[in-house]
């Protein structure tokens, strides 16, 4: 076959094109990728523009018009943190541009920067006072009052030049809105609808104002108002679903959003939205079969995740939600909702040290994230460090005065650090926020208690029950006082005169079969518990306090009969399971024991009873890898606790590591000087070290106990002499 010949003229167009290519400037090479840019820019074809105005800054990294598109693009694109270093180098090159200017101050606003925001709409303003997006910017930075007045005033001075504009009048009754004026707010909303009656912005305000005053025929005529003009726009078609389900009307709100077609802009919204409804009717399978759909045209969609990995958490599928949430962090590393729900998941594990780093990442995304920070502060009260709880909580509160679970969490927290004076404090303020909230006056008879005003205290869990008589806490704590003082029939006396004034509830014979088993009056205490379940027959305490009772009277076939059924009702209670183990366990049958064992740890991992005593089952079974890595982590979840340090010590022991294993044992034998079990430890790796004098002592302990380590004691005695 002969070879291809290429004629001269096709020579020499490619040499011209070739010697071109290599005489073409930089400034020439910029000026071109900036062309193109600006081309792909007007097309809308952000993510193209992006990489020529990236070539353009390689030639010039200060090119302004480059700087400025790069920072445009990026916000088309919804892609905010990489817009912002963009728009502020933009905007000091060049202050006065309005466009850059107020980008940069809606970036400002999404990150709750409102004083930035505010500044930056400020600056324009001062030029040009009838700027209505520079108004705009300052109306949705208003918080306190004195901020609402003002934006308020600054939109009247504008009126002669707005008022023919609907959004000028949508945004007063934002303002009017959060002034809590809704008959302002209402008229002012028909004003922009007469100047705009297809802006469906207006139609979902008015219907959110309608909601707030009760008015729901009239919200709903709204809602399909707004529809009926676009769909997608605004998420108008998710509202009027929203107001469907906060009915509980579950099936138009279904019906709704059924109408949503493949191709339109909210079809994937629509089929998340279904999951949802499907997952909160308690139908797990079919939102996750809804969510398979969605994922067959969005495998990585981000908010299909979030919703299927809240799913696996109801079903305790803690590992498979753990890889959703990671996915949507994968996806974004920077989604606050994504870590804030990944630290519900390995709190839930019982990974508390994780849960916490995950939230206080939440917590630099999104500051104002109120859910992660007092979830954040009542994880620090559950690791014994109040001082971060009352830092987090007084900072929720400065910012928004009216969260009454910061002044719960504030106030527990103080209680815990020994200051009564400041919770007592904490909680009238809280009082004085929410009058007619029970919670506030009961948590004050707290305070007072704690405080050693106990006939303050009791006045104010009366008033409590005054204000909601099925409240059984401040009950609960009239008899806990009563009790304390050793007034156990005044304590009985008060909870039945409680029974009779507000009728009867599982929660109020629980808490009379308790102070029943207090006195010692078993039968009665039965009866009520009994009770109690006849009234709620998913009350799962009052099954475990049934079957403590029976198991504290050797009856462990009742005993195991009451565990099981209070998990027929919640498979996952840790303290049923748990009790089960240890039944199988006395029984010696050491396969459930450690099936029950292996099920709580399935959920919680990093249950340290679970772990613990399932590490002695690997021993006891020849499995001292399994043995070695529960023990360890039952080491790491609770580093002070004498058993723990035992099993673990014993566990290294047998493998060798003896001079590890007598410094743990060494320790545990200190904090229970009267466990036999314990003490032969400490004995044989005594022994073990070289010091027999002190193994002796050790082994004498227990001797001087009867338990089934007696003999081997003894033995080891013997051997010694």
């Amino acid at each position: 076959m002969g070879r291809v010949k290429l004629s001269v003229v096709v020579l020499t167009i490619l040499t011209a094109a070739f010697l071109g290519a290599c005489a073409e400037t930089p400034d020439a090479k910029r000026a071109r990728h900036l062309s193109r840019g600006d081309e792909y820019f007007g097309q809308g074809r952000y993510k193209e523009a992006l990489i020529e105005y990236q070539n353009v800054l390689r030639f010039n990294a200060s090119d302004a018009r480059a700087i400025e598109r790069m920072g445009f693009s990026y916000h088309n694109l919804g892609d905010f943190r990489r817009a912002y270093p963009f728009l502020l180098k933009a905007r000091q090159a060049n202050p006065d541009d309005v466009n850059v200017t107020m980008k940069l101050a809606a970036i400002y606003l999404l990150a709750g920067k409102l004083d930035e925001a505010r500044e930056l709409a400020g600056s324009i303003l001062e030029k040009d006072p009838n700027n209505l997006e520079a108004l705009q910017v300052v109306a949705v930075a208003a918080r306190r009052q004195n901020e609402i007045a003002d934006a308020a005033a600054g939109f009247e001075a504008a009126r002669p030049a707005l008022e023919t504009r609907a959004a000028y009048h949508i945004s007063l009754a934002e303002l009017s809105v959060k002034s809590r004026d809704l008959a302002k707010a209402e008229t002012q909303l028909k004003d922009a609808i007469e100047r705009d009656t297809k802006s469906v912005q207006a139609h979902l305000m008015l219907a959110s104002v309608y909601r707030a005053k009760g008015d729901r025929d009239a919200a709903l005529g709204e809602l399909k108002t707004a529809v009926g003009i676009d769909p997608v726009v605004g998420g108008a078609r998710l509202h009027l679903v929203d107001f469907h389900a906060s009915n509980n009307d579950f099936t138009a709100a279904k019906e709704v959003l059924k109408s949503a077609k493949d191709g339109e802009g909210d079809f994937l919204a629509s089929r998340r939205r279904l999951a949802e409804l499907a997952f909160i009717e308690g139908k797990a399978d079919e939102s996750l079969a809804i969510l398979a759909e969605v994922f067959k045209k969005a495998p990585t969609d981000v908010e299909g995740h979030l919703i299927r990995g809240r799913i696996y958490l109801a079903k305790r599928q803690t590992t498979e939600a753990i890889q959703d949430f990671q996915s949507v962090l994968k996806a974004d590393s920077k989604q606050a909702q994504g870590r804030y729900w990944l630290a519900i998941a390995y709190h839930q594990t019982g990974n508390v040290q994780q849960a916490k780093t995950e939230l206080t990442q939440a917590l630099e995304l999104a500051p104002r994230m109120t859910d992660a920070a007092l979830l954040l502060a009542q994880m620090n009260l559950e690791s014994s460090n109040p001082g971060a709880a009352i830092e987090s909580m007084e900072k929720i509160l400065a910012a928004n005065p009216r969260v009454l679970q910061a002044y719960v969490l504030l106030g527990t927290a103080q209680l815990s650090k020994g200051q009564p004076a400041a919770a007592l404090a904490t909680f009238k303020k809280m009082q004085s926020i929410a009058p007619k909230d029970p919670r506030a006056v009961h948590l004050t008879g707290i305070a007072l208690q704690a405080a050693g005003q106990k006939a303050e205290a009791a006045r104010e869990f009366e008033r409590a029950l005054t204000m909601k008589s099925t409240f059984v806490d401040p009950l609960t704590a009239l008899a806990g006082q009563a009790i304390g003082d050793g007034q156990t029939g005044a304590a009985l006396e008060r909870i039945k005169k409680q029974i009779s004034s507000a009728g009867n509830s599982a929660r109020l014979q629980f808490l009379l079969a308790s102070t029943h088993q207090l006195r010692k009056e078993n039968a009665q205490a039965e009866a009520a518990y009994t009770k109690a379940l006849e009234l709620d027959n998913t009350f799962v305490p009052a099954y475990v306090a049934l079957g403590q009772m029976y198991l504290a009277s050797q009856d462990t076939d009742k005993a195991l009969a009451k565990f099981e059924q209070a998990l027929t009702v919640n498979p996952n209670d840790v303290i049923s399971r748990m009790m089960v183990a240890q039944i199988h366990l006395n029984r010696g049958d050491h396969a459930k024991a450690q099936a029950a064992y292996e099920h709580i740890l399935a959920a919680k991992p990093r249950f340290v009873p679970a772990a613990n005593n399932l590490a002695w089952l690997m021993v006891a079974s020849g499995d001292k890898e399994r043995a070695l890595q529960l023990a360890t982590i039952a080491k790491e979840g609770a580093p002070e606790d004498p058993f723990v340090s035992d099993t673990l010590g014993w566990i290294l022991h047998q493998r060798g590591v003896h001079e590890r294993a007598w410094t743990l044992i060494k320790e545990s034998a200190a904090k229970q000087p009267n466990n036999p079990e314990i003490q032969y430890h400490a004995g044989v790796l005594a022994q073990k070290m070289g010091q027999p004098e002190l193994a002796k002592a050790h082994f004498q302990r227990v001797v001087s106990t009867s338990s089934n380590y007696t003999n081997k004691a003894e033995k080891a005695l013997t051997e010694l002499k």
